[in-house]
């Protein structure tokens, strides 16, 4: 009896330490968990991380393209402008041929009139010598009263 209570103590230790081991066994198991665990959470973070990045660059780039649209309005805009200035100059110089078409026109009137008033000192000089002759015809005509 006696070696069978030693055999059952013997037998409750091992018990007992079975149970021990099967309590490290288990606490190993959890931590190697924990562990496989922690990496996934840090995994999740570095993707929410690039996620975030991601986002930030796709806004970025949408800015870009915004400005970018900007850009090509203010060159359109530029040009139309550079167009309005070109017909601005057109109308500036059609203008200014006009003005000198009047002038033109102005001068020629001017020279008819001068022309017209030179016939008119040509014949006033004409008349002038009739009217001479005349006198002298006149003159004549009373010499030859006076000698016949």
């Amino acid at each position: 009896e006696e070696r069978r209570k030693i055999v059952g103590k013997r037998e409750e230790r091992r018990k007992i330490v079975g149970k021990r081991e099967e309590r490290r066994k288990s606490v190993g198991k959890q931590e190697e968990r924990r562990k496989i665990v922690g990496k996934q959470e840090e995994r999740r973070k570095i993707v929410g991380k690039q996620e975030e990045r991601r986002k930030i660059v796709g806004k970025q780039e949408e800015r870009r393209k915004i400005v970018g649209k900007q850009e090509e309005r203010r060159k359109i805009v530029g040009k139309q402008e550079e167009r309005g200035k070109s017909v601005g100059k057109q109308e500036e110089r059609r203008k200014s041929v006009g003005k000198q078409e009047e002038r033109r026109k102005i001068v020629g009137k001017q020279e008819e009139r001068r022309k017209i008033v030179g016939k008119q000192e040509e014949r006033r000089k004409i008349v002038g010598k009739q009217e001479e002759r005349r006198k002298s015809v006149g003159k004549q005509e009373e010499r030859r009263k006076i000698v016949g």
